[in-house]
């Protein structure tokens, strides 16, 4: 079960539970290269995260998929399949096969 922060930044490998560091690690193993975005309650709390990513060369962009901790890790995988295969489905559309 990831809980926080602390939690997902070790089950994706990152260097430290901080936005920039997983965005970092999310862009480099995505082949998309997608981006986390840290989000938190109207009263400053933690609340979770988002993950989307935006299509070079067009205007689309990946809806962002939004997890509330807690969340399992095979959310968290399932997160990461869905934004990869929309940015593969939008960059075809986009840009076509080839």
């Amino acid at each position: 079960m990831l809980d926080n922060l602390e939690a997902l930044a070790n089950y994706i490998g990152a260097n430290e539970p901080t936005e920039s560091s997983m965005s970092r690690r999310v862009y480099k193993d995505t082949a998309c290269g997608a981006w986390l975005e840290v989000a938190h309650n109207k009263d400053g709390t933690l609340w979770g995260v988002r993950v989307g990513s935006i299509i070079e060369g067009s205007d689309a962009c990946v809806e962002p998929v939004e997890l509330g901790f807690p969340f399992t890790e095979e959310a968290w995988d399932e997160a990461i399949r869905d934004v990869e295969a929309e940015a593969e489905r939008l960059w075809v559309e986009a840009h076509g096969e080839g």
